[in-house]
């Protein structure tokens, strides 16, 4: 006998409320502190490559520097397809753009191309299917 999949409402850190999914057979119990934050990303990236946050969500267009910008977008954008998979709060590339300083379309483009260059998956595309 499978579990049934069991809701409840959560509240959003800007007061709004978001009917979310809490448990479901395949993926198991769904909880608010599991999902990565934007700024948790930009803070791992930081962290793996040397650069600074000012510097990750500065105005420089360095090649290093856009590189590890990219990888904060994708690893945004993968984060944003694993919450569509479990019903949970979703990452729009505005709210991603917003937080780097850069048009939605940046991140698309960044995203993408850091998939590309490393020969990674992009999930985003496979989770709109």
């Amino acid at each position: 006998m499978t579990s049934p999949v069991r809701f409840q409402w959560i509240r959003l850190h800007n007061g709004k409320e978001h009917h979310c999914r809490t448990f479901d057979e395949e993926h198991g119990p769904v909880r608010q502190h599991n999902l990565l934050r934007v700024r948790d990303i930009i803070r791992s990236v930081s962290e793996s490559t040397g650069f600074s946050i000012d510097q990750l969500v500065g105005l420089s267009r360095r090649k290093p520097l856009t590189a590890a910008r990219h990888a904060v977008m994708y690893r945004a954008r993968c984060e944003d397809a694993r919450r569509r998979q479990i019903g949970a709060p979703r990452l729009s590339t505005p709210h991603i753009g917003r937080i780097l300083n850069r048009d939605h379309s940046t991140v698309i483009h960044g995203a993408e191309r850091h998939a590309i260059a490393n020969g990674l998956p992009m999930p985003w595309l496979e989770a709109s299917e």
